[in-house]
Formats: structure tokens, sequence, C-alpha cells
């Protein structure tokens, strides 16, 4: 399956997209290739692959080297990121054209009619490094009693290619 998410953080928040590879694995697409990931969001990762805190493995999360966006433009890009994973093909191998990508969206709602998003031929936007972790989902208490789901870092590092 494929998701849409938000990190949880009210002002400066993010928006990426997933895609389930398997129970306990996925491939996160990050215009900003923010690390380390908010843990609401790794929250959200594991509760969408049905991982109960305390009673689950490690989850591994690779992050490929995709494109970085224009100012104030992830959640334009969480959903080409969706649309190019729905279409079968892979976003980080696409170079999306971010000057057209906000009107694109526009008309497709406008239209009710998704297409695919614009593309350059040749990329002046950079790249965030391809990078794989894991983690794992656990309760911990507070000082005040109150317990309290994380998310543990167990591993992490960029992907040698």
């Amino acid at each position: 399956g494929i998701q849409i998410l938000h990190d949880g953080r009210k002002k400066s928040g993010h928006w990426v997209t997933i895609a389930m590879n398997g129970p306990s694995h996925v491939t996160l697409y990050d215009s900003l290739g923010r690390f380390p990931l908010q843990n609401e969001l790794l929250l959200q990762i594991a509760n969408i692959l049905g991982c109960e805190p305390d009673r689950s493995g490690v989850i591994t999360v690779h992050r490929p080297a995709v494109q970085l966006q224009e100012t104030n433009a992830c959640g334009v890009y969480a959903i080409a990121f969706a649309w190019t994973l729905a279409c079968g093909k892979d976003p980080a191998m696409v170079t999306y054209d971010g000057s057209r990508m906000r009107s694109h969206l526009e008309n497709c709602l406008l239209t009710r009619t998704l297409s695919d998003f614009p593309v350059c031929s040749v990329s002046s936007h950079g790249r965030v490094q391809n990078y794989i972790f894991k983690f794992w989902v656990k309760t911990i208490t507070k000082n005040n009693g109150d317990k309290q789901t994380i998310a543990e870092i167990v591993e992490c590092g960029p992907v040698r290619l």
C-alpha cells in the first residue's frame, strides 16, 4: 500500500509518502530528507504496519535519494510521489518540474482527474541522501508514572551504492 503521512508538528509540519514493502519494511519518500524523523511519524508507520509496543520486532525504513523540494511544497511532492508509485514508477528515478507542480495539482483537483506530474529532463535540484534505519516501538514510564509509547532508533546509516 501507499500512504501520505504528516509528521505531527503543528507549526512547521511536513508531509511524506510511504510504500509498504512487507510486514516490517517501508520505503519513505521525503522531499526534505529530515533526520531524525519525528517520533509521531515513526509511530504512525508502526501503527499502519500493525506493530504493537513491546511486542513487535524491528521495523526497517529505507529512504531513497529523491529530489529536494521547492520551498513549502512538501505536500505537493508527497502527492506526486504517491501518484508516481501508484503508476508503478519509482519517484527516486524521477526529476519533477518544481515550477509547474502546484499548477498541475490545482488543475487535477479542478478537473477531478489525476495525471502524471510534470518532469524535467535535467535536474537542477539536489537529492536527499539514500538512507536506511531501523526502529522498534516501546512503552516507557515517565517520572510522574505516566506511560508513553515511543519509537527508538536501533540502527541507522547511509546506503552505500
